[in-house]
């Protein structure tokens, strides 16, 4: 089975009669922040960032960390190679900020590894618009299309919705051996003692009296945490800053072109692209679309 690209990443290819090309020119504008939506809308909108309340650990001074410094930190940790066995390949190597969060390359699957030379098994997914899919289900229901169907499995992160808090899925490349590889968490809580920013770490998260570094489960939990923060930041993560999010808030003008490409996306009887690629009306408060359903369809291809 094959995960309708999520994020944006369609449009080159979907919005070809002339509403691609500027659909994707970036317009900087203000964020504008929508209602929380639940469940299946999420794949039309945002989530509010994840809660540390209840969840872990209280922090420095019995405190919760804020989230702009757990964040923040996050990223220190997702540029780190030092985290790695080769001490050459961070998060970034492979989700590149310059391409979406995703392969800096042409290569359909990326090398890691001890020595950097060993093939892993997965093309390497973009990362951007990805910060906000609902749980993993074998039976969604679509609410989207108004009679509440059994559309089959959606939801979740990877390419086949196996886990779904990117905390989770931030340990992965860490223990892969053909990634990261470290052999074990001990292996990369020794790398994260050494980071540069471990004094920040140990600071930030450590309860009074105490040192995280020294608890190697809430190191780990603490680690890919702030991973899973940094995956939340607007400005990296889901700007929502293309002519159409713009164009969503009144705030730009399609052209002819744009607006046929538009119709031709969401009419049922020519295009319908947007049957699997969610779009929104004009709106001021309403969520970004993210042009994906999250749903897993079997297109088949050989």
């Amino acid at each position: 089975m094959l995960l309708k690209l999520p994020p944006r990443l369609l449009c080159p290819t979907v919005f070809a009669l002339g509403f691609v090309l500027t659909c994707l020119l970036t317009v900087r504008t203000a964020h504008a922040q929508g209602p929380s939506f639940d469940g299946v809308l999420l794949a039309c909108g945002e989530e509010a960032p994840p809660t540390l309340s209840g969840r872990y650990s209280t922090g420095a001074n019995g405190d919760m960390p804020p989230a702009d410094k757990l964040s923040e930190l996050g990223r220190k940790i997702f540029f780190d190679p030092g985290l790695s066995a080769s001490g050459k390949q961070a998060c970034a190597s492979c989700h590149s900020p310059s391409h979406a969060y995703g392969p800096a390359n042409a290569l359909s699957v990326q090398k890691g590894g001890p020595t950097l030379k060993d093939t892993g098994f997965r093309n390497t997914p973009a990362l951007r618009y990805l910060h906000a899919p609902f749980a993993f289900t074998e039976h969604h229901i679509d609410l989207l299309d108004g009679n509440g169907q059994d559309t089959g499995p959606a939801g979740g992160r990877t390419w086949d919705g196996r886990v779904n808090p990117a905390r989770e899925q931030a340990l992965m490349p860490l223990l892969d051996p053909k990634e990261m590889a470290n052999k074990d968490l001990s292996e990369v809580v020794a790398r994260l003692r050494k980071a540069p920013y471990a004094k920040e770490f140990d600071a930030l998260l450590s309860a009074p009296g105490t040192h995280i570094l020294d608890d190697e489960d809430g190191a780990i939990s603490w680690l890919t945490s702030a991973i899973e923060f940094f995956e939340q930041s607007v400005e990296d993560f889901h700007p929502f800053t293309s002519k159409y999010d713009a164009y969503l808030r009144g705030r730009v003008q399609l052209s002819e072109s744009e607006k046929r490409g538009v119709r031709l996306f969401t009419n049922k009887d020519k295009g319908n692209c947007a049957s699997c690629h969610p779009v929104a009306d004009i709106s001021p408060t309403m969520p970004f679309p993210r042009f994906t359903d999250f749903e897993y369809t079997a297109l088949g291809v050989p």
